[in-house]
């Protein structure tokens, strides 16, 4: 199992040069999850691309429906556990960056991200982790 993060979906669906690198990562663990999300936090992050000229509308529209379709299960951190997971992580990840790290480590799950400063992280937390630089 793997848990991919917002940076991982966006270079996927922007063509990044990351593109294969992730692919060959997500086809050798075919189940693939994400906190719930996941979803809002890659459009925010498409629409920045859109907002400074490096994405058009229809680009937008397009990875959207890509993201709609993407074989990636979210997860809702409703769980009084997951919550607390996430929470332990404040001191150091952002909260969006928490609810990655709590998931990979209730599910025993390698974390798939493009953030080297998540990737350091949970490495130091004894969490699978695999960084992919997606830098833009």
């Amino acid at each position: 199992m793997i848990v991919v993060d917002a940076s991982i979906v966006v270079a996927l669906l922007t063509g990044h040069a990351a593109t294969s690198a992730i692919a060959e990562q997500m086809n050798r663990d075919v189940d693939a999850i994400a906190p719930a999300h996941l979803d809002v936090e890659v459009l925010s992050a498409l629409r920045g691309r859109m907002l400074g000229k490096h994405l058009t509308m229809g680009d937008l529209r397009t990875a959207a429906a890509r993201l709609a379709a993407a074989p990636i299960r979210r997860v809702p951190l409703e769980s009084p556990q997951l919550l607390q997971g996430t929470v332990r992580w404040f001191h150091n990840l952002s909260a969006y960056d928490a609810c990655y790290a709590a998931l990979a480590k209730e599910f025993d799950a390698t974390l798939l991200t493009g953030d080297k400063g998540l990737a350091d992280t949970a490495i130091r937390a004894q969490i699978a982790c695999l960084h992919i630089d997606c830098s833009v």
